[in-house]
């Protein structure tokens, strides 16, 4: 009886120690798993979050390009606008001032600013401008009842424009570079041997708009 009992004993340890090592193996499976799936979901957080910072970066170079972009194009229509308000002022200082007028006999209140001998969308330097001339609003003439209201626009009373430089770009609004001009006329002299009148103008005021 005691070797029987005996016998089933150590059949009953052998049966335990069979399954704890099946289980203890399939715990090591389960935790090698774990762990495998662990560093899978780690990898693929490091990945979406390099991702996300690869997009920004490349967010962020194009709009530097972009900024860098608009700011050449701004500093080009400026140079435009302003070699279209030198070739204005160039102008009304070659025209006698009592012709002055005829620049701004098509203004009119709904359209106070005229071309400027012809001067529109002309070619420079990959850039286009347009010379805009009209009549100051000091002048005399927009406080006198005796005019139309287009009739002030198109009447110069004392001899002073404004000349608007207009820089045109691909793209975005114009550069706009205003001046007041004054006619100055100076006393007929001699150059050469050459007796030569001209008008002087003077430049009162200048402000720049986009």
């Amino acid at each position: 009886m005691n070797l029987r009992f005996a016998k089933g004993n150590e059949n009953t340890q052998k049966g335990f120690s069979g399954e704890n090592t099946k289980g203890i193996s399939s715990m090591k499976k389960i935790l090698t798993a774990n762990k495998n799936g662990f560093v899978l979901m780690t990898a693929i957080f490091v990945m979406a979050i390099l991702a996300v910072f690869g997009t920004i970066g490349i967010y962020l170079a194009a709009t530097d390009v972009k900024i860098a972009q608009n700011y050449k194009m701004t500093k080009q229509k400026f140079y435009a606008a302003e070699a279209a308000l030198e070739r204005g002022v160039n102008i009304l200082r070659s025209t006698p001032t009592e012709n002055w007028k005829g620049h701004i006999s098509d203004s009119s209140s709904s359209k106070p600013e005229a071309v400027l001998s012809n001067l529109e969308n002309i070619q420079f330097h990959g850039m286009k401008y347009t010379v805009l001339i009209k009549n100051n609003l000091d002048d005399p003439v927009f406080a006198d009842s005796n005019y139309t209201e287009d009739k002030k626009y198109s009447t110069d009373t004392d001899d002073t424009l404004v000349i608007i430089g207009e820089g045109h770009g691909s793209s975005g609004w114009p550069k706009r570079i205003e001046a007041a001009v004054k006619s100055m006329p100076v006393t007929p002299g001699s150059y050469g041997g050459k007796n030569i009148t001209m008008n002087n103008i003077s430049v009162t005021a200048a402000r720049i708009t986009w």
